[in-house]
């Protein structure tokens, strides 16, 4: 992990958008040839000043949004591609959203959905 953080960091000073950083971050992953290694990610860069997203992701969950003005909260399962360091020669896709005053992106993490599977297993008695 820290030598995931340390190589986004230093990607992500040389590459501007979401997509083009995950395909260079995937390049890397897949040079490294660790077996069996892999990474699922989301990279949004947030403009505040207009509520622009744009999103990338790699294989991860997806995130949800609140919407202030119907009060409603939205599935969004970007457009994506495989986890980083899986398939070598990927390109990632670009995802755009448009947040107003008062709307809220919630980012997951795959362990959300795994508690969920688990503790309905176990309730079933599989688990």
């Amino acid at each position: 992990m820290a030598k995931l953080l340390s190589d986004l960091r230093s990607t992500a000073q040389r590459h501007c958008g979401p997509a083009e950083l995950l395909t260079a971050l995937n390049g890397l992953l897949v040079g490294e040839d660790r077996r069996g290694m892999f990474v699922t990610l989301q990279y949004l860069l947030l403009d505040g000043g207009t509520g622009a997203v744009l999103a990338a992701n790699a294989g991860h969950v997806p995130l949800l949004l609140y919407r202030a003005r119907s009060g409603k909260i939205d599935t969004v399962d970007l457009d994506g591609g495989p986890p980083l360091g899986i398939l070598g020669s990927v390109t990632y896709p670009e995802t755009r959203l448009s947040l107003e005053p008062g709307d809220r992106l919630v980012l997951l993490t795959d362990g959300v959905t795994e508690a969920t599977s688990a503790r309905a297993r176990h309730s079933a008695g599989t688990g």
